[in-house]
C-alpha cells in the first residue's frame, strides 16, 4: 500500500496539471494568447476539442470564435465549435451572437450544417436549450437539401431574435418542398426595412423557378425594387417599381413600406412624375385609408418638393403629413422638414410655424440645427427684436443647449443696447439687463461649454466641473467587456455602435433612465482605458445632452493622447497647448489615420496641398525635412508639427486673433476675411454667430469650448482665462 501511494499522487498531479491546460497550454498563457489576439494554440487543435474553451471561461467562446473564423479556412469547423460553446455564455448577447453566427457559417457551408446537425442530434450539443435550437437545425437541414424537415422545425416561433430566421426558412423550405406560397412571403419580405435575414432569403429564391413565375411577378418586381431601394441604388428599384405600377396603387397600401421605397426612389431619380402619382394617389384616400398610408404619401410627395426646391408645397404638404404620423420619430421627422423648407424659403418666415409646432416636438435636441440655422440668420441680418421674440418659445421648449445659447445672444443685444431694455422685458419677461441673461445661460448644465464659459465670463463667474460620485462605479456589460478582455477590439465597432444605437432609444423611457446613464458611462471608461478615444466620446455626449458632465466624464471626454508630441510642438510653435489639444480633439478625435472626404489627413486633418506648402516652410526656417522621402502625414509628429506650425502662420496673418485663425483653418482665411469685412463693426463673438457656413461656425465654438476644458483639466487655467485669449482682439 505504500509503494502504491506515490503512484497515485504522480497520477493526480499529472491529472491536475492536465486540467489547467488549453489546448496544449497552460490557461494562463492562453488567457495572454488571445488577449493579444493569437489563435495559433486554438487552430492547432481539432474542432471536437473546442470544448476546452471554458476552462478559460464560457464566456471567451464567442470572442474566440471570432478570431478563429477571420483565421481558419473552410469549413469553419473549429469557429462553429467555439460558437456552439458560446450558446451557453452567462452574457445574454453573447449567447444570441453566438447563435447568430452559428446560423451564418450552417448558411454557408454544407460541411458545417453537416458538423453541428451531428452534434445536436447527439447529447454533446452543449446548449440545448438555446432559443433559436430549432432554428439552427431549421438551417442545417436546408442547407443539406432536407427542405421538410427543415419546414417542420422552422414551423414554431419562441419570442427570441431568431423568429424572423424561423419565417423565412418556414416559407422557403416550403416551396422548396414544392408548395408555392405567395402571400406569406411577401408578408415576411416587405413589412419592414431589409435585415440580414431578408438578404439571405432573397439571394436564396433570386434565382429559383418561383421567382421568374407568373404567378409570382409582382412580388419578383417589388421584392428587387425593395432591394434596390436598399442599397441606394434608386435608379434600379424604380425601374422594378414601374412594371407593378400599372397594376394601380393597391399593391402599395397592402405593404406600407413599400411607398417609402418608391417615394425614395422617385425622390433621388424623378422630375416631377412620383409627386404627381402621390398626391393622385392621396386624392383617392378616403377615411377608410390605412392613415400610415396618407402619411406616406404626403410625406414623401413633400420630401420630392424638397429635392426640386419647390419649398412652399412642399411645406403644404409636410403639415398635411403631421396629423397621419404614426409615432414620435416619425412626427419629429415630419416636423423638422416642415420647418426645414420654410426656413430654406423665407428664413425669418419659420418663426410663427416653430411656435405652433414646438410642443408637438418629441426630441427637441432633434431641432436644434434648425434653431441654430435661425439663429444665425437672425444674427446676421441684425434682427434683434425678432431674436427676441423667439426666445420665450425656445426657453420653453428647446433643448438645454439650445436655450443657452440663445440666453447669452439675447443677453449680448441687451449689453450692446440693440434694443432698449424695456423692449427685452417686454417680449422675455425678464429683467431687461444683460447678467440676468447670461446667469441663465451659465446656468445650463446641459449645455455647450462655449456659451456657458461666455456667460460666466461676462459675469465675472467660474465654470466648476462636478466630481464624480457612486454612480461612476458601474461597470461596463460583460458583452462589451469580453471584446477588450480576448482580444477581439477589432471586431467590436458594429457590436458597441448598436449597443449606443439601443441605449439612446431607452434614454426616453424615464423609469430607466438612471441605470442607462450609469450604462453609457461605464462604457465610456471602457473604450477610455482602451484608448479608443473616438467612441468613448460618442458614448458621453448622450449623458451630456441629458444631464451634464461632471469631472471623471470630462477626462473622458477631453483626453490627451499624444501628450508627449502635442506638447512638443505647442511649445516650439507658440501655440496653446489647450488650443492645439482642442483643435486635433474637433478635428480627428485623435485617430491618426483617418482620412477625410475631402481628402485631409491625419490628427490636425490636413489637406495635402496646405501640409506640403506648410512643409516647405519648415524647412526653409531650419526645421526637418518633411517632403525628403514623401510627406507622411499619418505620422504623428510629423502631423502635428505640420498642424501647429500652419496654425501660429494663422494667427499672425489674421491679425493676431487666435479665433479667426481657428475660423481660418477650417473655412478658409479669405473666406474669413471677407466675412469679416462685410460686417465689421460686430463683436467677435457676435460676428461669430453669423458666419454662413454651419461648420465654420461651430468649429469655431467646438474648438474655443474643448481648449477651455483642457485648460481647466490639465493646466491649471481657468476656463475664461483660455477665452480672453481667444477673444484678445
Amino acid at each position: 500500500m505504500v509503494k502504491i501511494f506515490p503512484s497515485i499522487c504522480i497520477l493526480l498531479t499529472l491529472l491536475s496539471c492536465k486540467s489547467e491546460q488549453v489546448f496544449n497550454v497552460s490557461v494562463k498563457q492562453a488567457v495572454a494568447n488571445l488577449k493579444k489576439g493569437d489563435v495559433d494554440f486554438i487552430l492547432s487543435a481539432s474542432a471536437e476539442d473546442m470544448g476546452e474553451i471554458i476552462r478559460i471561461n464560457q464566456d471567451a467562446a464567442f470572442y474566440a470564435g471570432l478570431l478563429v473564423e477571420e483565421q481558419e479556412p473552410a469549413p469553419k469547423l473549429r469557429a462553429a465549435s467555439l460558437f456552439e460553446a458560446g450558446l451557453a455564455s452567462s452574457s445574454e448577447q453573447a449567447s444570441v451572437e453566438s447563435g447568430r453566427k452559428l446560423l451564418s457559417l450552417v448558411s454557408e457551408d454544407e460541411t458545417a450544417a453537416e458538423y453541428i446537425l451531428q452534434r445536436m442530434e447527439t447529447d454533446d450539443f452543449r446548449s440545448p436549450d438555446f432559443l433559436g435550437f430549432s432554428t439552427l437545425q431549421a438551417m442545417a437541414f436546408y442547407k443539406l437539401g432536407r427542405f421538410s424537415e427543415a419546414r417542420k422545425m422552422a414551423g414554431g416561433k419562441n419570442g427570441s431574435v431568431f423568429d424572423k430566421w424561423n419565417d423565412a426558412l418556414f416559407l422557403i423550405s416550403t416551396m422548396r418542398s414544392g408548395g408555392a406560397i405567395s402571400e406569406e412571403l411577401a408578408d415576411f419580405f416587405f413589412a419592414g426595412p431589409i435585415e440580414e435575414v431578408h438578404k439571405w432569403a432573397y439571394e436564396e429564391i433570386k434565382s429559383t423557378e418561383f421567382f421568374s413565375s407568373e404567378f409570382f411577378r409582382n412580388e419578383s418586381a417589388a421584392l428587387r425594387g425593395h432591394y434596390a431601394a436598399a442599397i441606394f441604388d434608386y435608379q434600379e428599384g424604380l425601374r422594378r417599381f414601374r412594371s407593378i405600377l400599372d397594376r394601380g396603387r393597391a399593391y402599395f397600401y397592402k405593404y406600407p413600406y413599400l411607398l417609402t421605397d418608391l417615394g425614395r426612389c422617385f425622390q433621388y431619380t424623378d422630375d416631377g412624375e412620383g409627386v404627381n402619382l402621390f398626391l393622385e394617389w392621396e386624392a383617392q384616400a378616403d377615411e377608410g385609408t390605412d392613415p400610415l398610408v396618407r402619411f406616406y404619401l404626403l410625406f414623401f410627395a413633400g420630401r420630392m418638393e424638397r429635392r426640386r426646391n419647390n419649398y412652399a408645397s412642399a411645406a403644404i404638404l409636410f403639415e398635411k403629413a403631421v396629423p397621419f404620423a404614426p409615432d414620435r420619430e416619425q412626427k419629429d421627422a415630419c416636423i423638422w422638414y416642415l420647418l426645414d423648407v420654410i426656413q430654406k424659403d423665407a428664413p425669418e418666415g419659420v418663426v410663427p410655424f416653430i411656435a405652433k409646432y414646438a410642443p408637438l416636438w418629441g426630441d427637441a435636441f432633434y431641432f436644434s440645427d434648425i434653431l441654430g440655422t435661425l439663429c444665425q440668420y437672425l444674427t446676421a441680418n441684425h434682427k434683434w427684436t425678432r431674436m427676441l421674440e423667439v426666445f420665450p418659445i425656445v426657453r420653453r421648449y428647446a433643448d438645454g443647449a439650445s436655450f443657452a445659447k440663445y440666453a447669452y445672444i439675447v443677453g449680448r443685444i441687451a449689453a450692446e443696447s440693440f434694443v432698449p431694455d424695456a423692449e427685452v422685458q417686454a417680449f422675455t419677461g425678464i429683467d431687461g439687463s444683460s447678467k440676468a441673461f447670461f446667469r441663465i445661460a451659465f446656468a445650463q448644465k446641459n449645455a455647450s461649454f462655449y456659451y456657458r464659459v461666455m456667460s460666466a465670463w461676462r459675469i465675472g463667474e467660474s465654470v466648476e466641473i462636478p466630481k464624480g460620485g457612486e454612480k461612476d462605479k458601474t461597470e461596463a456589460p460583460s458583452f462589451i467587456r469580453g471584446f477588450f478582455e480576448y482580444g477581439s477590439a477589432r471586431f467590436a465597432t458594429v457590436y458597441i455602435e448598436a449597443f449606443l444605437r439601443e441605449k439612446k432609444t431607452e434614454l426616453w423611457v424615464e423609469d430607466t433612465t438612471r441605470s442607462v446613464i450609469d450604462e453609457l458611462r461605464a462604457v465610456a471608461r471602457l473604450l477610455y482605458k482602451e484608448e479608443d478615444w473616438h467612441n468613448a466620446i460618442q458614448f458621453l455626449i448622450p449623458v451630456w445632452e441629458k444631464e451634464g458632465l461632471n469631472y471623471s466624464d470630462m477626462e473622458i471626454y477631453y483626453p490627451r493622447p499624444f501628450r508627449e508630441v502635442i506638447e512638443k510642438y505647442a511649445e516650439l510653435t507658440k501655440v496653446s497647448p489647450a488650443v492645439l489639444f482642442g483643435l486635433i480633439r474637433t478635428e480627428s478625435t485623435f485617430r491618426n489615420e483617418v482620412v477625410s472626404h475631402a481628402g485631409a489627413v491625419g490628427l490636425s486633418q490636413l489637406m495635402p496641398k496646405t501640409a506640403e506648402e506648410t512643409a516647405f516652410r519648415i524647412k526653409k526656417q531650419g526645421g526637418p525635412d518633411y517632403l525628403a522621402d514623401g510627406l507622411q502625414l499619418t505620422d504623428p509628429e510629423t502631423n502635428v508639427h505640420i498642424g501647429s506650425f500652419y496654425l501660429a502662420f494663422l494667427i499672425k496673418s489674421m491679425d493676431d486673433s487666435p479665433l479667426f485663425s481657428l475660423l481660418a483653418y477650417n473655412g478658409g482665411p479669405n473666406r474669413v476675411r471677407r466675412w469679416r469685412t462685410a460686417d465689421a463693426a460686430l463683436p467677435d463673438d457676435l460676428f461669430l454667430e453669423t458666419v454662413p457656413i454651419t461648420e465654420t461656425r461651430e468649429y469655431g465654438k467646438r474648438v474655443s469650448a474643448a481648449a477651455a476644458a483642457y485648460g481647466y483639466l490639465y493646466y491649471k487655467l481657468k476656463m475664461e482665462a483660455i477665452f480672453t485669449d481667444i477673444f484678445k482682439r
